[in-house]
């Protein structure tokens, strides 16, 4: 009797074990976009510039054949940088804003230091760095922008003019995007 106790006792803790396992593992694999870019800049924020991103942001990731796809196809806007750069952490944090302000529903996202920029920067007919926007539409590459506006301290989040004029910088170009600008006719 006591040998039975003891079998059922360990299978139970092995079901138990294994669906904890499973649940664990499921959770994992169908993290947003978003709260994966959210926790990949955020825990960089101890040693660079602090952000505090929407768990709700736009960020999707793309890989190598989607973001060449976007360029030639299709419409959008890309961000290439990386979490521990402080121009890639300003860049986002003005570009997060932009995209609310304006509706935008996807940023596409590559991280660029796991992919070599040389193919995009021939598309684009720009050096890449980090960060790099591109603003797509109907796969014409409307413009590109790399870095942040001028600033005294690139290792300090950018000041309020800095941003105002990087925001309006983006909004024109996602604007572009949208085909939303009014012409002589509006």
């Amino acid at each position: 009797m006591k040998d039975k106790l003891k079998i059922i006792l360990c299978l139970l803790i092995a079901v138990l074990s294994l669906t904890t396992i499973i649940l664990k593992y499921n959770s994992s694999k169908n993290e947003s976009d978003a709260y994966k870019f959210k926790n990949e800049y955020e825990i960089y924020n101890k040693r660079y510039i602090k952000l505090n991103i929407d768990k709700d942001n736009p960020v999707k990731y793309v890989n190598e054949d989607e973001l060449i796809d976007i360029i030639k196809n299709k419409t959008g806007i890309i961000f290439l940088g990386y979490p521990d750069s402080n121009e890639s952490r300003n860049a986002i944090n003005v570009l997060l804003v932009a995209a609310k302000d304006t509706g935008i529903k996807d940023i596409y996202y590559k991280n660029i230091k796991k992919f070599n920029t040389d193919e995009i920067a021939k598309k684009i007919d720009d050096e890449v760095k980090a960060p790099t926007v591109i603003f797509v539409r109907e796969g014409k590459v409307l413009g590109s922008y790399s870095g942040v506006v001028e600033q005294d301290d690139k290792d300090k989040l950018l000041n309020d003019e800095e941003q105002e004029e990087l925001y309006t910088i983006y909004t024109n170009f996602i604007h572009q995007v949208l085909n939303d600008l009014c012409d002589e006719e509006c």
